[in-house]
Formats: C-alpha cells, structure tokens, sequence
C-alpha cells in the first residue's frame, strides 16, 4: 500500500468513526469528533486491515488525533 492509498484508507476510517467528512491536518480529539471508544475502534480497523498489532503503549493522541499523524505512525509501524 502506498502512502497515497494509506492517506485515503484513514481518511475513510476516522470519517467514518468521526460521522463526518475528515481533513488530514484536523486535530479530531482536540476537536471532539474523537473520543476514548472512537480510538479503539479505529485502532481495531487498522490493526485488521494491516493485520498487525499495535501496542497499548502507542495507542495515544500523538500517534492518531488526526489522519496525518496515524498516517506517520503507520508508515513508521509498517517499514520496521
């Protein structure tokens, strides 16, 4: 999967766990659209989708308040 088809794969995700149309820049917890329950739904759609594990520990605003930061955190998880 290329970066491209990531972008449009988490965007589709935290649109979907968000109910609304996301922008990679949005912060969506600092926002409200992103609670505790829509995190680990959307850690669950990843960790399917990419059939990996991603532990508890880097399961934190930095690493998926918004599309752009789980994008980053993804591509760093995938190419270890």
């Amino acid at each position: 999967m290329n970066s491209e088809e990531l972008a449009a794969f988490l965007t589709s995700e935290f649109s979907k766990v968000c109910h609304k149309e996301v922008d990679p820049q949005d912060n969506l917890i600092e926002q409200g659209f992103l609670d505790s329950i829509g995190l680990v739904n959307l850690v669950v759609a990843i960790e399917s989708k990419f059939n990996l594990k991603i532990p508890a520990e880097d399961i934190r605003e930095s690493n998926f308040n918004s599309v752009e930061s789980a994008k980053k955190y993804l591509e760093r998880k995938i190419n270890d």
